[in-house]
């Protein structure tokens, strides 16, 4: 199948338009020139336009995360990803979609969707499956909803599997249900089960595999997922950074966010020159207990983020200003903090997080 056929039956079973209408040829003709370049991915940008300096760097952290996670090899991952003007992306991608992942690479209209990365490298092993799976896939390693979440379609999630099913996929609780499996099954069992899964398969069709595969059936693993009553993402690649080492009796660090050195995004597209970026650092908390929380520096809400598993993830927490930001409980184990930068200086943001009493 020509690459502008498959992209056009995959746009058909995603509900979105056709690729390129009226273009000759393939659309790869259209795109422009791969001049970014990282381990396993490579950029083309229309536009005047560059990414931050450290936008292929997590991007290709993500790749190496979520070949640990499902025990693959990335050797072979190579993603083409064309951040483009929303006018071509419309063409691509339907109108109104911010992105797409189609064989042949990521349409996106900012520098770093990580959902629709995640498509693409997923999909790259396996081939797209049922869709509301695909998409759990994706929200579940490449959305960041911080803390434990409920999302009031929970209780429906049986209702948006499979191809014969006509209530729309809700992402959040596709998410929340994929994140549920892979901490109860692992990772690589999920991948499996996806692998075996078509985009045609009916929900009678998808329970059947679900239950070959891990025993039991699809029922008795959505009744448990409501029974534990929270979703979360899995914080991917965020949570596998290496934390900043504490000082003998506190974690300090002065998180600078740089779009020229090491920042991620912008959030803008090629044609606005500017957009805000962003990073992240991480600390490491050894035992539960007492902290304070202390943001030295401009007053914008900053939260850690726990990273642990989803029955034991704990709320987000926020830095408040020295001298009056309260004791907060933190769970042991690894955080999170998302760094909001400045299109046009770097920011520096003292931290520390405090041991209390």
């Amino acid at each position: 199948m020509s690459s502008v056929k498959a992209k056009t039956l995959l746009l058909s079973l995603l509900g979105v338009g056709a690729p390129m209408s009226g273009c000759e040829g393939e659309p790869e003709e259209q795109l422009p020139e791969l001049s970014e370049h990282g381990m396993y991915v490579s950029m083309g940008i229309e536009g005047e336009a560059s990414p931050c300096g450290g936008t292929l760097v997590w991007m290709d952290r993500h790749v190496e995360a979520l070949g640990v996670l499902f025990e693959r090899s990335v050797a072979d991952v190579s993603i083409e990803y064309y951040w483009l003007r929303q006018a071509s992306v419309d063409e691509l991608c339907g109108l109104d979609a911010y992105a797409c992942a189609l064989p042949g690479g990521v349409y996106s209209s900012g520098p770093l969707v990580e959902h629709e990365f995640v498509h693409a490298v997923v999909n790259g092993w396996t081939g797209p499956g049922e869709r509301f799976f695909d998409e759990g896939l994706a929200v579940a390693l490449g959305d960041h909803i911080f803390g434990p979440y409920v999302a009031e379609e929970f209780d429906e999630a049986l209702s948006m599997i499979g191809a014969d099913r006509k209530l729309e996929i809700d992402y959040p609780t596709a998410g929340a249900f994929v994140t549920d499996l892979i901490e109860v099954h692992g990772a690589s069992a999920v991948l499996a089960f996806y692998d075996g899964t078509d985009r045609n398969d009916s929900g009678e069709a998808i329970a059947e595999l679900f239950e070959q595969a891990f025993g039991s059936s699809l029922e008795a693993a959505h009744q448990a997922f409501l029974a534990r009553g929270r979703g979360c993402t899995m914080l991917l690649p965020a949570c596998s950074l290496p934390p900043v080492a504490w000082d003998v009796d506190a974690w300090a660090v002065d998180a600078g966010v740089s779009c020229s050195v090491d920042g991620l995004g912008p959030d803008a597209g090629p044609e606005t020159l500017g957009g805000t970026p962003w990073g992240f650092t991480s600390f490491e908390i050894s035992s539960a207990g007492s902290y304070r929380l202390e943001l030295d520096g401009p007053a914008y809400p900053m939260f850690a983020h726990h990273c642990g598993p989803c029955a034991e993830r704990a709320p987000s927490v926020a830095f408040g200003v020295p001298g009056e930001a309260e004791p907060v409980e933190l769970a042991a184990g690894r955080y999170v903090v998302r760094l909001p930068g400045s299109p046009s200086y770097d920011r520096v943001y003292p931290l520390r997080v405090v041991p209390e009493g």
